[in-house]
């Protein structure tokens, strides 16, 4: 099990890296005494939640076990008030740790949860996906939708730990290890250029789930997720921004699709061909390095645009995004292959101009 840090200066935590490694991690948590354990899971991953349960029983934690639906659905403050309904009738104190076992959706809500249940208790992740492993369960943004916009209402709330066990991928459909690989080649194309060649030349390792390159490009992905947070942990300096490159343009699509068309990876693919086709537009990256990015997100099986998309449809749900400022929203966009550069007030023909760079009509551009 390797252990990746991330250093912040008041409240660091230890992100656990392996292989069948919940009775270790569970062990290396250390903090049973005279505290309880509840482990929340996705209804979907009954097993994993039991797994995780049992691995904390056996390292001396009291535990035990509730189950939730996690869809994108239940990403509300309905569903919120609920789950805290559910931890007052077992009997949960501000002294409780709370283990979120399932994917992004999941430890989204419990995050939040966790950080409004009694002001704010404990909690570790514990990611199922391969989005979660290398994205959302790291830096302790914890969210829940608003019918105006996607991860609109939430909290910066740390874990006390990410326990990250690559052997809950082997049950993961295909299409989940895309979404994943998603947000993977975001950190080579914004940090990573040597990271970019290798997954250029070995992403469908990851789709195939070779042990050792998926090992390696979680543990990868992690570190630079880690630094990046470590920099700026509640996203004020602009450093974590460089975090939101493909997102501001699929968080768009997603909620075109109704959260149902698009997984989340799979929507920041779209977004990262878009934003780095805006990066040519605005003068910033070469034609040669935006050859060689869309060249591996368009080998991404992922579903197509909408049909009959038009500019106002893609560009309307801009003006809800987390980014917006008064001059407009903010992209992240690229300089070259591991280089980013903030800009702010794209105006809406610029996005029509860049989808026919892309090769797609949108109606209206």
């Amino acid at each position: 099990m390797k252990t990746i840090n991330v250093n912040f200066e008041k409240n660091p935590y230890p992100i656990f890296v392996g292989h069948n490694c919940l009775a270790q991690a569970a062990e290396a948590c250390g903090w049973s005494e005279g505290r309880r354990a509840f482990v929340i899971v996705d209804e979907n991953l009954q097993q994993y939640g039991q797994e995780m349960e049992t691995a904390l029983v056996e390292a001396g934690w009291p535990a035990e076990l509730i189950s939730i639906s996690a869809q994108e659905t239940d990403k509300t403050f309905e569903n919120v008030n609920e789950i805290h309904g559910k931890l007052l009738e077992v009997g949960a104190t501000r002294h409780s740790v709370v283990f979120a076992v399932g994917g992004g959706v999941l430890t989204d809500v419990i995050g939040f949860v966790a950080a409004t249940f009694m002001r704010g208790v404990a909690w570790v992740v514990v990611p199922t996906t391969l989005l979660g492993m290398v994205d959302s369960a790291i830096g302790g943004k914890t969210a829940i939708n608003h019918v105006k916009a996607k991860n609109a209402i939430g909290a910066f709330h740390q874990p006390d730990a990410v326990i990250v066990d690559s052997k809950f991928l082997e049950s993961l459909p295909k299409r989940e290890r895309v979404s994943g690989l998603g947000e993977i080649i975001k950190y080579g194309i914004t940090f990573d250029e040597p990271f970019f060649t290798e997954l250029e030349q070995n992403y469908q390792k990851i789709i195939d789930l070779d042990p050792e390159f998926i090992s390696h490009a979680i543990a990868t992905s992690a570190a630079h997720k880690s630094r990046v947070v470590a920099e700026d942990e509640f996203d004020k300096k602009g450093v974590r921004e460089v975090l939101n490159f493909g997102h501001t343009i699929g968080h768009a699509l997603e909620k075109i699709g109704k959260y149902k068309t698009y997984r989340h990876g799979e929507a920041v693919i779209w977004g990262m061909a878009f934003a780095a086709a805006l990066s040519v537009v605005k003068g910033h990256l070469s034609e040669e390095d935006f050859t060689r990015v869309y060249k591996l997100l368009k080998r991404m099986d992922i579903p197509p645009l909408p049909k009959n998309l038009t500019l106002k449809q893609l560009t309307a749900p801009l003006k809800f995004d987390k980014k917006n400022t008064a001059q407009g929203v903010r992209f992240v966009l690229l300089k070259g292959v591991g280089e980013t550069k903030l800009q702010t007030g794209i105006a809406p023909e610029e996005i029509g101009e860049v989808a026919s760079l892309l090769g797609i009509k949108l109606k209206g551009a």
